[in-house]
């Protein structure tokens, strides 16, 4: 049974799932925040406007990890550039027993806290349609879906733990046998919708408005099936057309990406389109689509020089 949460980064994801499993179980969670988030949710609460029910939520909160009771459960869902330093943060407060759980998107922040903190890190990986709407508030608008588990794709019994947790919080999950797979395929999901839209600011129906912008997207997702074959990663041409498919449905769907842009927020494109540039040049891969992309992302991030 799992008693102590820590939520590393109480933004969209972190805050939203940390704020369900606060509100429906009896764990005790700790969110981790910065800035005039932080100083909200200590002064007012954690806000949840969702279409799952609002809730207000009086959740201790801190910008040090050290603040935390000892963790058994940590929630890893900072942005992708704020991995280094959040490692860093997190260190003195992760103990024998600590679970260490990144949802965070790309490939790279699982590798950089399995180098930091060996087999206490399960890759992990969320559906949600969420974001920060003002300090203090997440306003949920869709999903909410965890995907997680051992690399070698075993049962184990704490995969289990967080699953039971989550399923008392109300929280829909699944314990992957594939996790690295299902990893790469999200990572794939990102990296065109994530980027094209940010880059183009545009929500992702407009990239299905002619057959040219779909075979845009196609030849983008055979860049990315090239890197992933190379990386042990079988990502088929079904797995793509099913991709393609459900995210013609989503509809006017502003990506988290597109989010940040519209809010003048940093880009996460260098832990997305760099991600998968920079394991491209390992297997001696060159990808023009997605250079072209990758230098459009660092031109519309008005922070890249703060990156």
């Amino acid at each position: 049974m799992i008693n102590e949460i820590l939520v590393m980064g109480a933004g969209a994801v972190g805050g939203y799932f940390g704020g369900r499993i606060f509100e429906k179980t009896d764990a005790n969670v700790f969110l981790i925040a910065r800035g005039g988030h932080l100083e909200q949710i200590r002064e007012n609460g954690l806000q949840i406007k969702s279409t799952d029910g609002d809730a207000n939520l009086l959740i201790p909160a801190s910008d040090d990890p050290e603040d935390a009771p000892d963790p058994e459960l940590i929630l890893f869902t900072v942005k992708s550039y704020d991995t280094d330093s959040a490692i860093r943060q997190i260190t003195p407060a992760v103990n024998k027993n600590s679970t260490i759980l990144t949802l965070q998107n790309g490939i790279e922040n699982y590798e950089k806290l399995e180098k930091s903190f060996g087999d206490r890190v399960l890759q992990g990986l969320c559906q949600i349609g969420a974001g920060v709407e003002k300090s203090g508030v997440i306003r949920h608008k869709a999903f909410g879906h965890i995907v997680f588990g051992e690399q070698d794709g075993s049962p184990s019994r704490r995969t289990r733990e967080i699953a039971d947790l989550l399923i008392q919080a109300g929280i829909s999950c699944e314990i992957s046998e594939e996790i690295k797979r299902d990893v790469w395929l999200k990572f794939g999901w990102n990296i065109v919708f994530n980027g094209l839209t940010a880059a183009l600011n545009v929500t992702t129906d407009r990239l299905f408005e002619s057959s040219e912008s779909e075979m845009f997207l196609v030849k983008l997702f055979e860049e990315f099936q090239e890197v992933a074959k190379a990386e042990g990663v079988d990502i088929t041409s079904g797995d793509i057309e099913r991709i393609l498919e459900k995210s013609r449905d989503l509809g006017s769907f502003i990506t988290s990406t597109l989010r940040d842009r519209r809010q003048g927020k940093p880009l996460e494109y260098d832990g997305l389109t760099g991600a998968l540039l920079r394991k491209a040049d390992e297997n001696s891969f060159e990808l023009p689509v997605f250079q072209t992309l990758h230098e459009m992302l660092r031109i519309a991030d008005t922070h890249s020089s703060d990156n």
